[in-house]
């Protein structure tokens, strides 16, 4: 059964939260993270968190237990009460694996899964979408990508469609576009500069794509979040 969350346990998931951030945070490089570079993560990792639901039941677990979890959770909260150096990290670093653990089990016991963790599961797509992150700028046909997942092109733009939610070419030009976003969140690469990077073979192709999916130019976007 799920009950709803008390104030008391809101507070105390935002502090964690909040925990997390700063970890992260304070880990971040100063000298500017580049495309694919750790200082993305945190706002890649905020779309995919988005696609999860406010609440993952876990069944079984009685019969079932996962190990640690229990020893973990204690682990967590003892660190958010001490003044140790490091206590920030640790959370940070705990909090990852608790939601990697969290998230396997889910994976084996739910079948409606958003598309990036359904694809985990799948391994043929699963290749196709390591070959699309890999190869952010590179061209990858459909007849490409099946034959990376070992498929026929129509079977594999069917089941791409059917685990992602949208045919495979969508899928990279989205990909592309966020990668863009982010280079130009954290990085002083110039606008022609990411555009190569991204696969676009002009300023002006990727200055339209990304004014569709973002709703501003590349500078614009990027001059109202340095604001």
């Amino acid at each position: 059964m799920v009950r709803e969350v008390s104030p008391e346990g809101k507070r105390a998931s935002a502090d964690v939260l909040r925990h997390h951030h700063e970890a992260h945070e304070a880990d971040r490089p100063d000298d500017g993270p580049q495309i694919g570079h750790a200082g993305e993560v945190e706002d890649l990792a905020e779309r995919v968190l988005q696609s999860l639901p406010q609440v993952i039941v876990l069944d079984g677990l009685a019969e079932d237990p996962i190990e640690w979890l229990d020893e973990m959770c204690g682990l967590v909260l003892r660190e958010l009460g001490a003044t140790q150096p490091g206590a920030s990290l640790m959370v940070s670093r705990l909090l990852d694996l608790l939601l990697v653990v969290i998230l396997r089990r889910w994976a084996q016991s739910d079948d409606s899964l958003p598309g990036w963790l359904a694809a985990a599961k799948d391994e043929r797509i699963a290749r196709a979408i390591a070959a699309i992150h890999s190869n952010s700028g590179g061209s990858l046909r459909n007849a490409e990508l099946a034959d990376i997942a070992g498929m026929s092109v129509s079977n594999f733009a069917d089941r791409f469609k059917q685990v992602m939610g949208q045919g495979p070419g969508a899928y990279l030009r989205g990909w592309r576009l966020d990668q863009a976003a982010e280079a130009l969140l954290h990085s002083s690469a110039s606008i022609e500069a990411i555009a190569d990077r991204v696969g676009y073979a002009s300023k002006e192709a990727f200055s339209r794509a990304f004014q569709a999916k973002f709703g501003q130019s590349p500078s614009a976007w990027r001059g109202a979040r340095h604001a």
